[in-house]
């Protein structure tokens, strides 16, 4: 009784930041850079499937992810592949031009411990898009706290970046992953 009671108030203390988004039955939360009206929360951004947006609206910049949990008979995920395959599709997709890809795809961790620390694989890529050159990295992970799967893009115009680099690590530090709820 007192898991569900200690379960309840965290969810209601999560909720109630306006800097937080936090969904519980995807099993994660992101923050907003607090006292930056610049970032907001929204409900659309670039990738269709994404679940939580952090946009900067003055510059054309976005941290979007998206979670998907695991059918209980799967042992594993294989993120690397993910990325491969994001690879694949992006750099043959007569959309985009001048796809190059930064370095392989490595494995690394988030800044500030994001996802509670798991390892991450990161595919980074530049190419243009009607809008002009872009940035495009792409996070994939497992999560240690349940059988989610977890993709965060992180899409920029050129340079925008290295100009919001502090707020988008602090963006992706903030990304905790959760029980899910049954």
């Amino acid at each position: 009784m007192t898991r569900i009671v200690l379960g309840f108030l965290i969810f209601c203390a999560l909720q109630e930041d306006p800097n937080l988004k936090y969904l519980a039955d995807r099993g994660f939360s992101i923050s907003r850079p607090p006292k930056k009206d610049e970032w907001q929360f929204k409900d659309k951004g670039h990738f269709t499937k994404s679940q939580a947006i952090v946009i900067n609206v003055v510059d054309d910049m976005s941290v979007e992810m998206y979670s998907q949990v695991l059918d209980s008979n799967k042992l594993g995920y294989d993120c690397k592949a993910t990325l491969e395959t994001l690879w694949t599709e992006t750099s043959s997709n007569g959309m985009y031009k001048d796809v190059k890809q930064i370095g392989k795809i490595a494995q690394t961790v988030l800044p500030g411990g994001g996802a509670n620390g798991n390892k991450v694989f990161l595919l980074d890529m530049t190419l243009t898009m009607d809008s002009g050159p872009m940035e495009w990295k792409a996070y994939c992970f497992n999560s240690s706290v349940n059988r989610g799967v977890y993709l965060i893009y992180v899409l920029s115009k050129q340079g925008l970046y290295a100009k919001h680099k502090a707020d988008v690590e602090f963006i992706l530090g903030s990304v905790k992953t959760y029980k899910l709820p049954k």
